[in-house]
Parts: C-alpha cells; structure tokens; sequence
C-alpha cells in the first residue's frame, strides 16, 4: 500500500509542459538563426557560435531529464526511496 501511494506521488508531480518546451526550442531557433545571420563570415563568429548552441542544447537535455528522475537516459536509483518505505512499513 505504501509503495503505490509514493507511486502515485511520484506520477502526479507537475511536468514540464510541453508548449513550454515548444517555445523554448523555437525562441533559441530564431535566436540562433538571427545570430548567424548578423554575424560576420570568420572562425571565430563560427567557433562561438557553435559552442554556444551546443552549450544550449545540453541545458536543454539536462532539463528534460531532470524532470523525469526514474527513466530516461541519466537515472536515479529507486533503492534509497525503497529502503525508506520498507523501514517506515515494518
């Protein structure tokens, strides 16, 4: 009984919303498209450039997988949250 309660606690916790995720994704689009556009032909505009999309894009990666702790591609162990139900259950 105590497991499915903290499984139902653990699903009802709010995601990300996933026009949220949309317009994140669309804004550093433009944002980006906008930047290399304006920017001037050399290595170094292209250098920063990428590195900082890059630097984008793994924020991004790791706020989607913060929001889902217990699947995904870095995960957290169920063992302590286990451990703490059967103490508080026997």
């Amino acid at each position: 009984m105590g497991r499915s309660v903290w499984q139902v606690l653990e699903k009802s916790e709010q995601q990300l919303p996933p026009p949220l995720i949309a317009m994140l994704i669309v804004w550093l689009g433009l944002l980006f498209f906008s930047f290399g556009l304006l920017a001037p032909a050399n290595r170094t505009a292209l250098g920063a450039l990428v590195l900082s999309s890059l630097a984008m894009a793994g924020a991004l990666f790791m706020l989607l997988e913060m929001n889902q702790p217990f699947d995904g591609f870095i995960e957290v162990s169920p063992g302590p949250l286990e451990t703490m139900l059967d103490v508080l259950s026997g």
